[in-house]
Formats: C-alpha cells, structure tokens, sequence
C-alpha cells in the first residue's frame, strides 16, 4: 500500500519573547517589539539575527510570508548587493538544516558567537546540522539566483523575490525539496549600508510533512 502524504500548516509565534535574539559583538543590534499580532524589527545602522527553535526537527517543503517595509534600501556608487561592504538585505529567511557536521575541538575555540549558536542548535536536537538555507528577498538586480555566502559555506541562499517599492509584501515560495529543518534564522541587516528602515512581520507560516 502506498503512504498518504500529510502536510500541516506550522504557524510561528510573532511574539518577541518566543524568539532568541543574538547579537554580534562589534554591531548595534536591531530593536524588536510586537505589535498587536505582529512582530516589528527596527534596524538603524544595524544587524542580529533571531532565531526560532523547534521542540523537534521539522521536514519542510513551503513557507509564506506576508508583511511590511517603510523604505529600501539603496546602494550608492553603484554598489552591488551582497558584495563585500554592502551584505545588507531586508529580508533573509534561513532554515537551519539537519546535517553531520559538528564544531569541536580547536575551531570551538575561535569560532564566531553565531557559529557556535547555530552548532549548539544542532546539539541540541539532531546529530548536527549541515547550513542554513536562506531565501533573500533582494533590493535590485544581480546576475546570481542562489550562492554560496562568500564568508561562510555555513551559508547557502536564494533569491525568491525583490522589494521594488516601500510598503506591503508577499512571499509564498515551494522547496525543490523537502529540508529538515531545526530552526528559523531571520536576518535583517543595515549595518553595511548604515541603513534605517523598519520591518513589520504580519504572518510567517510552514507547510511541513
């Protein structure tokens, strides 16, 4: 007999207090408050990631997105985005992925704040993990779809869309493949660009099998 295939819909909490804020040691961390229903990140000159855990590994295979920005970006110069000095993007959704790799030994010891949460994650609920799968929402065009971060294998991203304009967006976006997933890792970033702007997230859900 054949398996029926369930998927469930997972919505995540927009309750600050639900996510872990984690900030990096030489850059002003973003503010993050709630309201009524939604979560608001304000970014002035700044960078930090949040993190949502989940009590067990997900195998996911869709996300959705639907929120709001006040202003974009803009890159002077004609600075490319991404590029070293100008690595800022307003929206980068990253699911950390199930893997077998693990951070011990002497790179524990001079390993970055982030790099060691991300690993820490995959202690806590899986062998380890393998990166973090983002999907940019980019400010103009550029001539890849998807890259390995030039800092970092740790990172894997793709484009899914651009913000042409302030004001409402949208993302519904299928996985090639399902990913098993242990968290959500959201980046939102001015620090590069010494960029102002605010982010309100209205829903954020997961299709999941």
């Amino acid at each position: 007999m054949f398996k029926r295939l369930v998927l469930s819909i997972v919505a995540i909490s927009l309750n600050p207090s639900d996510w872990q804020q984690l900030k990096y040691s030489d850059i002003k961390a973003n503010q993050v408050d709630k309201n009524n229903n939604s979560m608001v990140v304000k970014v002035k000159s700044s960078a930090s990631p949040l993190i949502y855990i989940f009590d067990e590994p997900k195998k996911v295979t869709a996300f959705k997105v639907k929120g709001k920005i006040d202003s974009i970006l803009t890159f002077k110069d004609k600075a490319i985005q991404g590029a070293k000095g100008y690595d800022d993007f307003q929206w980068r959704l990253g699911l950390v992925v199930v893997g077998d790799k693990k951070l011990s030994g002497v790179k524990s010891l001079f390993a970055a704040d982030w790099i060691k949460k991300l690993f820490s994650l995959g202690k806590e609920k899986a062998a380890g993990i393998d990166r973090i799968q983002f999907y940019n929402l980019v400010s103009q065009e550029l001539n890849w779809q998807t890259r390995e971060h030039p800092l970092s294998d740790l990172i894997q991203e793709r484009i899914v869309g651009q913000i042409a304009a302030p004001g409402h967006f949208q993302i519904e976006h299928t996985l090639a493949k399902p990913l098993e997933v242990l968290a959500i890792w959201l980046a939102i970033d001015g620090d590069d660009t010494q960029s102002s702007y605010t982010v309100q997230i209205d829903d954020l859900s997961l299709q999941a099998k």
